[in-house]
């Protein structure tokens, strides 16, 4: 019949907190247990996750200012080694034209004394010809000396025209 029976309800509400009891204790616990040391797991990943990026940022900052460093450095070296080249060619241009000023008065050394000696030998040249051809003149004294100069003075003025 359909009846209310209260030591059997008694009985299983009874029965139901035994099972609570033991589950709570056998299953419940380790579970919850299970979950604690995920979620500190969890908690554990998520502070390492914050500080490897704080030392990515830390890292990536630091590369950053390297960076900015080595190309002030950089910089600095480039326009030293400008000023060093321009110096460089300065100096160079100024022994350049020190050295071709010292060649040019060579030059015109050895120019003035070839001319010397040309003249010199272009004298004896003639005043050996002017003997030859005119043997009265070998003859008389004193104007081989005025044949020379004659011949030294006419080679002076065309050499300065």
């Amino acid at each position: 019949m359909l009846g209310f029976d209260f030591i059997k309800t008694m009985f299983l509400v009874g029965n139901f907190f035994i099972l609570l009891f033991l589950l709570k204790k056998i299953f419940y616990k380790p579970i919850m247990e299970i979950l604690e040391e995920r979620k500190e797991k969890i908690k554990e990943g998520l502070e390492q996750r914050a500080i490897a990026k704080q030392e990515r940022e830390d890292v990536i900052k630091q590369r950053e200012e390297v960076i900015a460093q080595t190309k002030l450095d950089a910089q600095k070296i480039i326009k030293q080694a400008n000023e060093m080249k321009e110096k460089i060619l300065a100096k160079a241009k100024e022994e350049t034209a020190i050295f071709l000023e010292q060649a040019k008065k060579e030059i015109a050394k050895e120019r003035e004394e070839l001319k010397e000696e040309m003249n010199l030998k272009l004298v004896d040249l003639v005043s050996h010809v002017a003997y030859a051809a005119l043997p009265d003149l070998a003859k008389q004294e004193g104007h081989e000396d005025l044949v020379e100069n004659t011949i030294l003075q006419n080679l002076k003025q065309a050499s300065s025209m």
